[in-house]
């Protein structure tokens, strides 16, 4: 044997050891994890793992579905949400659909179904039709609750919830089918209730005669009670009718008055605020009585001490532009203040506004985000929208 044969029968010799002492080792390594009810990591895995470190989407997204599965590793929920959430970040799409299910499901969060579409919508808008498929299946299922909630409301006697829900029924808003049988009765339950907006609804129903027969009669006296509470489209409308009629000025102080059961005056004397708010627009516009702005001044005064939200709003819009009244910045501010506080929705933007540009009160933006949001929260557009713009 030449020397170059030994030296290689020596190395062979020792390869087999190694390789030997491999196998001794992995098969010590396999009973340890395995005793420990532990899962060998695959070469593939390993892989993945490096991958997804390094960065990359898809091996983050099929990481974390391993995880979520128990497909080659221990089951873990918080790692599967680690890695889906770092796939995420990156616009995975299968990855934003998948934390959509989880948070429809509450698997491994809790259960919220904002986010679960919100994730949906996501996915669904980059064209993955299944996020597409749950996102309508949610929302559909969003509608019917909101639309049973409201029905209840409307039911318990809400003016504000029949009002809704006559206008969904009048529009077709999903869940409900346009019906005007079902719109008219729950705007009419409204409106008997004193709800501006559906005795406006109402009257404009009559006036067009789109859906029943065509009534001017009930339109005017519709239109008259809304216009009473200062609802400027229930205004127009009026005067438009009698116009078209060829009314005249007594016409109006009629139209008007239809809608109280004692002259508006005498009304307004005896204390009834709604004839206070009324006649104090009357004077200010000389409806059916002399134009004098002191007097209807003073009689919207009286209403809005009352509480009135109607008046309290005409009267701060007033100051606040300064019409025909020495323009007050603080007046205005004191009057939307006890408008906001009855809940009307435009008293509290117009609070909000004053609250930021610190107009007759000293800036506050908690303050003016404060009452942005309670106008946003009852859908007033352009609360909603100085929110929006803030949050941006």
């Amino acid at each position: 044997m030449t020397g170059g044969e030994a030296f290689a029968q020596r190395l062979m010799r020792k390869q087999w050891w190694r390789y030997l002492g491999g196998l001794l080792i992995y098969g010590a390594l396999f009973n340890f994890v395995n005793a420990r009810g532990q899962e060998v990591p695959e070469p593939v895995l390993v892989e993945l793992q490096h991958n997804a470190q390094q960065g990359n989407l898809d091996a983050q997204y099929q990481l974390a579905m391993k995880y979520l599965n128990g497909d080659g590793v221990p089951s873990d929920l918080p790692m599967a949400l680690k890695w889906l959430r770092k796939s995420v970040d990156g616009g995975h799409l299968r990855a934003e659909y998948q934390l959509g299910i989880m948070y429809r499901d509450g698997v491994g969060v809790p259960k919220d179904l904002e986010l679960a579409m919100r994730w949906l919508r996501v996915a669904a808008g980059s064209g993955h039709t299944q996020a597409q498929t749950a996102y309508d299946a949610l929302n559909r299922a969003q509608l019917t609750r909101e639309f049973d909630k409201l029905q209840a409301s409307a039911q318990a006697g809400d003016a504000a919830a029949q009002y809704a829900l006559g206008r969904n029924y009048l529009t077709g808003k999903a869940p409900q089918a346009v019906n005007p049988a079902q719109a008219l009765a729950w705007l009419t339950r409204a409106a008997e209730q004193q709800q501006a907006d559906a005795q406006y609804e109402v009257g404009v129903i009559y006036k067009d005669g789109s859906s029943v027969p065509r009534d001017l009669e009930r339109a005017k006296l519709w239109l008259g009670k809304a216009a009473a509470q200062g609802h400027v489209k229930a205004k127009v409308a009026l005067q438009d009718i009698i116009r078209d009629t060829g009314g005249t000025s007594a016409s109006v102080e009629k139209a008007f008055k239809s809608s109280e059961t004692l002259p508006v005056y005498r009304a307004a004397m005896n204390g009834d605020v709604n004839s206070q708010f009324e006649l104090g627009l009357m004077y200010i516009h000389g409806e059916a009585v002399p134009k004098d702005f002191t007097r209807g001044v003073e009689w919207l005064q009286r209403a809005g001490e009352q509480d009135h939200a109607g008046a309290q709003l005409q009267l701060a819009d007033m100051y606040l532009l300064g019409v025909e009244i020495q323009q007050d910045a603080a007046a205005a501010f004191q009057w939307y203040q006890r408008a906001a506080r009855h809940g009307n929705p435009q008293a509290q933007y117009m609070l909000g506004n004053l609250y930021r540009a610190g107009s007759g009160v000293r800036e506050n933006f908690t303050e003016a985000r404060r009452w942005y949001a309670a106008a946003a929260k009852q859908g007033h557009a352009k609360a909603k929208e100085r929110l929006a713009a803030e949050e941006r």
